[in-house]
């Protein structure tokens, strides 16, 4: 069994087979270097695998089939498993229905058991949610690709989570949903960099393609397939040329221009059978498709040659069902000759195949097609009687059909039903997110915000799940930390660290601790932040800002489950929550290589986002009303009473320092401006100018944010005579977040 990093080195390489397939198969050599690093059967089925993209098909499988040997012999569990699923791929683009696919899919399944790798494991699940099997559906194969999501998270390999990813489309255009199609892949090419993932770009372009023509957008569907084939010939991914042209070729025919679309097909017909694909789904996409553009331009002698061709082909290949489905079209067709009794020898040929072999809905094809030859003939009493047939296959597969469905839907309710007993006892109430609410200062009945609060009170019942919580400065990111660090209930203390607040010379020593005399100034030992908060709760503050040095240690220290102090060569056991905040959009720091992927997955188990202020005005008035209250209480004066015109101008302001600058400004008005009345005037010289709010202009909210914040901290600074621990309590902050933003500031006393 080849271990993790074993699977990452082979990863590496199949990345470069794949994405520069010409390349590879033009430099390939087995020198002792790569020997070292993989035996020579691995080597050349990456080379394999490049020919299957490169087109190759006959030659890769040629070699796949001469290596069986060598790979038996070696009685390696990881590189069985890769080399039938490799040999299930190149037989499925070779030949549709075929035996043989089976036996490779059963070979593929029982050694990727064996082997126990995540990665293969992910592999396998891809390919069954990808199978054509009847009794399976929507759910459960879009389950199959959840569990492959998490396997591919395991296996820490990028290009596996991108072909999850990849694979949900597909899944979606098949039960013909275009708008969830078009969804994912918008979010997939925000996050492919297609000099990184050409291939995986290609497929997108495609897809693209594909969604469009569903959705009758056909100029946007014409650049994007003209930009795939642009690209696939560029990088050589000529296994790609053939489903790009196929729907180039649906696009013309679509459009108007059938004679250019008829053309197109006849290209990619060649291509087929220089590629040795003439038995493929492809390959008979382009048959049916011709013949189909053949028959609305009136060349049906064309189009009956085009069906007779893959008639034979069929034959050849054993696949039945293909034959029979052609002698139906080829049927429909030959009726435009008043060829009527051959004709009639293929409907009766294929209704006796597809009665006995319960193939009830090509069965409806076949009748239908009946009636139409007797309609043409003037017998229409015949006719009548295909029609009466037709009526009850219709219905018979209707029943199947229903009977199936219930069974699939009966089985899911089931499901649902044992999760919905399995969460009963973990089930947030009203009374409990009430509970939590007026505890703490996280105000408001916004959507939104109920959603973080019940996220938060769900996640503070499994002790060691990480949390990510997103949202600007000053939404209740450190609030939200608090709650579920209180609700977990551990006893075990909240320990707080800001990254952006720590040298990155330190931030290891800050964070795993460190021995006597491991660096100058080392005095005595240290603990570290992790060791503090062992068997409760890290807060890692603005995890953004953190080194990426320091990530990669951080994420070492959550795989294992352990630490080691600086200057120090013992592992120390540390089991806690991470719960992590930032105010940055992390996927774009992923994007600039500022932030780890695998980290972001490892701490994002659960993520929370917290709105700004502005995003859920519908609370303003609640937020003002609790902290006016709370004020008037420490300040012991009645509470003002607030006209609405004093709401209306607050509505009117951005708020760029969220809740927090809110806050202040109430404070502000108590101690400048105290008046048993407010309304809009109070907020006269308090707020800037609202039609400059109102522009949204980055500058001015930034300069304003920093005058708020400014502000409020100093008054929270004067109450306290300036004991920065007391202001920070009063402030509901960290002494070392309250420190950094006195520095960043330039407030003095």
């Amino acid at each position: 069994m080849l271990k993790t990093k074993s699977d990452q080195s082979y990863y590496s390489e199949y990345h470069k087979a794949v994405n520069a397939p010409k390349q590879f198969v033009d430099d390939f050599t087995l020198t002792p270097s790569q020997l070292r690093l993989h035996p020579s059967y691995m080597w050349k089925l990456l080379y394999a695998k490049a020919q299957l993209v490169l087109g190759e098909t006959k030659s890769a499988l040629e070699l796949l089939l001469s290596l069986k040997p060598s790979i038996h012999e070696a009685k390696d569990a990881f590189c069985m498993a890769k080399y039938y699923i490799t040999l299930y791929n190149a037989q499925t683009s070779v030949s549709v229905a075929s035996a043989k696919s089976e036996e490779y899919f059963r070979l593929a399944e029982k050694y990727v058991k064996q082997s126990g790798s995540r990665a293969l494991i992910c592999e396998l699940k891809i390919l069954q949610s990808q199978k054509a099997v009847t009794d399976i559906g929507l759910e459960q194969k879009t389950d199959l690709l959840k569990e492959a999501m998490q396997d591919a998270i395991e296996s820490n390999i990028l290009d596996l989570k991108l072909e999850v990813y990849l694979s949900y489309i597909p899944l979606y255009l098949v039960n013909n949903l275009p708008e969830p199609a078009n969804r994912e892949l918008t979010l997939l090419y925000d996050l492919v960099e297609k000099d990184q993932n050409p291939l995986l770009y290609a497929h997108i372009m495609l897809y693209f393609g594909i969604v469009n023509l569903m959705l009758r957008n056909l100029p946007l569907a014409f650049k994007y397939l003209s930009d795939g084939v642009a690209w696939a010939k560029e990088h050589h991914f000529n296994s790609l040329l053939i489903p790009l042209n196929i729907n180039l070729g649906i696009y013309y025919t679509n459009s108007g221009s059938v004679e250019q679309g008829i053309q197109t097909y006849h290209n990619c017909l060649k291509l087929s059978q220089e590629y040795g694909l003439e038995d493929s789904q492809n390959a008979h996409r382009i048959q049916d498709n011709l013949a189909r553009a053949l028959s609305k331009m009136e060349r049906i002698q064309e189009a009956v040659q085009i069906i007779r061709s893959s008639i034979v082909t069929a034959e050849a290949s054993g696949n039945e069902l293909r034959k029979y489905m052609q002698y139906v079209n080829l049927a429909d067709n030959i009726i435009e000759l008043k060829a009527y009794d051959e004709a009639e020898q293929l409907i009766n040929a294929a209704i006796t195949y597809f009665t006995e072999n319960k193939e009830h809905y090509y069965l409806t094809f076949a009748y239908r097609c009946k009636a139409r030859l007797y309609e043409e003939q003037r017998k229409y009493k015949k006719g009548f009687e295909a029609l009466e047939m037709l009526d009850n296959v219709s219905q018979m597969h209707f029943r199947e059909n229903f009977n199936k469905q219930s069974a699939q839907y009966q089985s899911r309710i089931d499901t649902l039903h044992t999760e919905y007993l399995r969460m009963k006892n973990l089930c947030i109430t009203e009374k409990d997110l009430s509970r939590v609410s007026t505890s703490t200062d996280l105000i408001g009945d916004h959507p939104s915000m109920k959603k973080a609060l019940k996220d938060a009170f769900m996640a503070a019942r499994h002790p060691y799940i990480h949390v990510m919580i997103h949202g600007e400065s000053g939404t209740g990111k450190e609030v939200i930390a608090r709650i579920i660090h209180n609700e977990s209930k551990t006893g075990k203390p909240l320990v707080a660290i800001n990254a952006s607040a720590i040298s990155p010379n330190l931030i290891e020593s800050e964070l795993f601790g460190h021995k006597k005399g491991a660096f100058t100034g080392a005095m005595e030992d240290r603990k570290g932040k992790f060791l503090m908060a062992d068997k409760g709760t890290l807060l890692l503050d603005e995890i953004s800002d953190m080194p990426v040095e320091a990530q990669v240690k951080l994420l070492r220290a959550i795989e294992t489950r352990s630490i080691q102090p600086v200057g120090s060569d013992k592992e120390i056991p540390v089991n806690c929550r991470i719960i992590c905040t930032s105010n940055k959009e992390i996927t774009k720091l992923i994007h600039s290589n500022q932030f780890r992927l695998d980290l972001y997955h490892r701490l994002n188990k659960v993520e929370i986002i917290l709105p700004p202020l502005r995003e859920r005005l519908s609370d303003l008035e609640m937020i003002t009303n609790f902290f006016v209250e709370r004020i008037a209480k420490e300040f012991r004066v009645p509470i003002p009473t607030i006209s609405d015109s004093f709401f209306s101008r607050l509505k009117d302001y951005s708020f760029p320092g969220n809740v927090r600058e809110l806050a202040n400004l109430v404070e502000r008005i108590f101690i400048l401006n105290p008046n048993p009345q407010w309304d809009a005037g109070m907020l006269d010289g308090m707020l800037p100018d609202v039609q400059a709010s109102v522009l949204h202009s980055s500058k001015t909210a930034s300069h304003h944010l920093n005058d708020a914040e400014a502000q409020m901290i100093i008054d929270a600074m004067n109450k306290c005579n300036w004991v920065q621990k007391e202001a920070a309590k009063l402030l509901k902050m960290s002494e070392s977040t309250l420190c950094r933003h006195i520095k960043k500031l330039n407030i003095s006393r």
